[in-house]
This record gives C-alpha cells, structure tokens and sequence, in this order.
C-alpha cells in the first residue's frame, strides 16, 4: 500500500473513521478531498521521514526552537512552509493535522467545534474548541516565526553583517538547524 506524503498543496489532514477503520480525510489545494487509508499521525510520521527527520526530532526541534511542549505543532518540511499542528494530542483517536499556510479563518461551530475556513474556499469542522484551535494556531505562528528569524540572523551572519567574532548564538543556531 502507498503511503500518501504531504505535499506544499496539502492543507489538512483530518482523522476519518468509517467501519471500525480509523483513517485520514485529506484535504488538497483546489482538489476533491479525499480518504487515505492511514490514520493522521502515521502521514505525519512518513512526510517527516520523507523531509529528512523523524517525528520525534521535529517535536524536539519544536520544543529547543519555540518551547512549545503540549501538542506541538512540526515544521513537515521547512522549505516549504509545511508547518501543520494538531488539534488533539498525539493520544487521541480524533487527531487532525492544519497547515497553518492555508487557514483563511476560523468560527465557533454549533455544536461545540471550531469551523475552519481555507484559502480555497473549503472549509471543515473540527470538534475542538475555537480557544483550543486559536492556541495551536498561535503557537504554529510562533514556530513559524521563530525558525524564520533564526534563518534570517544566520544569513547575516553568513554574509559578514555582524562582527566577524564567531559567538555562541552561531554555534547554538546552527546546532538547532541540525535538529530539522
């Protein structure tokens, strides 16, 4: 059986079960969703190991970059802008994935879950909280933004802007690239 890899089209992957089979719904750039027979986290673990790192080194990576801890969200593949985050732990049966570079917005639903809405103009639910969607939105935000300032600060100090002493900050920077 192929194993499905997320690409820079895909904007989510949603947890699906149908017959006692716990599978995926994905959710393409102006495509047809459609069912892999693979639960959310098993793609998420085969896309980090196709972009060159485990799940559990992008977590870590996670963790050292952005010190965020609890339901981290992973950085796929960094040169794409693939940053998904979860809605749920990795525990959990209902664990979807979003790519944070394809929300267009979000609402409360009506029935106690979060109403996403994509750049594509799809939109789906997912029942967890508009605070709890609102949090992993921020702290993917915050990933993003973080990996992005390191890669800026080692740029500069690649092309010689800063004092041409070799400090700390480099050793440490390059020491968490290694990590993705």
């Amino acid at each position: 059986m192929a194993k499905y890899i997320i690409t820079d089209k895909t904007m989510y992957i949603k947890c699906h079960f149908e017959k006692k089979k716990h599978w995926s719904v994905v959710g393409e750039y102006n495509e047809t969703p459609f069912i892999v027979e693979e639960k959310p986290i098993q793609i998420i673990e085969a896309s980090c190991l196709f972009y060159h790192s485990s799940y559990e080194n992008r977590k870590l990576a996670t963790k050292l970059i952005a010190n965020i801890t609890t339901k981290p969200p992973v950085a796929v593949n960094p040169e794409s802008d693939a940053y998904f985050f979860p809605t749920h732990s990795d525990r959990s049966k209902e664990q979807s994935w979003i790519n944070l570079q394809y929300v267009d917005g979000y609402r409360d639903g009506d029935y106690y879950d979060t109403i996403v809405y994509f750049d594509d103009r799809t939109e789906i639910s997912l029942p967890i909280s508009k605070y709890v969607f609102n949090s992993q939105f921020i702290n993917t935000i915050k990933l993003e933004y973080s990996l992005r300032n390191k890669l800026k600060k080692q740029e500069r100090i690649t092309k010689g802007e800063i004092d041409g002493k070799v400090n700390t900050k480099l050793v440490e920077i390059l020491s968490l690239y290694s990590l993705l």
